[in-house]
């Protein structure tokens, strides 16, 4: 009761177990798991294909009446399957990505940081999505209805390009939050270390 959402944070145990796995034993499974992660770019994008509204957690629930015990547990196969496999297919491109740019940048880059903190950030990210930002959302929407407007009607400028900015600026914001905590010696209390 104390985290919001706490049924879905139950449905991301598995994922949390298998990054503590994989972090634990990272030396031995890396190497047998090299070539695999060309494997499920490939894969994730078949799997996409075949997504349907049932897959969303948001219209099915952990549990839907309208379908048998079976067709569940397709469902949550699929769920866990897709988002594993999409999972590490974008930490593949991405790693890419942050590899070719961090030749050509001094600097060490900010979002690869937020990584680190990911626990932290996803704690905070919790309460604000199921809590604060929802009412925040609520209000600039009967502000300016043009905005909501705007979105619905630009589906794939807002799926692909805006949604993603607001992602990256919303971790690294919550990066910077959590490194305050540390500061302040407050992180400790709130994370557990």
């Amino acid at each position: 009761w104390v985290l919001p959402n706490g049924t879905s944070n139950i449905y991301m145990f598995p994922y949390y177990v298998i990054g503590a796995f994989f972090t634990y034993y990272h030396d031995k499974v890396s190497k047998k798991l090299e070539y695999g992660k060309y494997f499920c770019m490939p894969v994730f994008a078949i799997m996409i294909l075949f997504y349907k509204k049932k897959h969303y957690i948001y219209t099915t629930g952990l549990y839907s009446e309208q379908y048998s015990v079976f067709e569940n547990l397709m469902i949550h196969l699929y769920r866990w399957g897709i988002g594993l496999i999409g999972s590490i297919a974008m930490i593949v491109i991405f790693k890419w990505i942050f590899d070719a740019m961090q030749k050509h940048v001094k600097r060490d880059l900010l979002l690869p940081k937020v990584g680190r903190k990911s626990l932290q950030v996803y704690i905070i990210s919790c309460s604000l999505l199921s809590g604060f930002l929802p009412q925040i959302i609520k209000r600039i929407y009967a502000f300016a209805p043009s905005i909501e407007i705007f979105m619905r009607e630009n589906v794939i400028l807002y799926s692909l390009v805006i949604t993603l900015m607001i992602a990256i600026l919303y971790a690294v914001a919550l990066y910077w939050g959590v490194k305050l905590l540390e500061r302040i010696k407050i992180a400790p209390i709130i994370f557990g270390r």
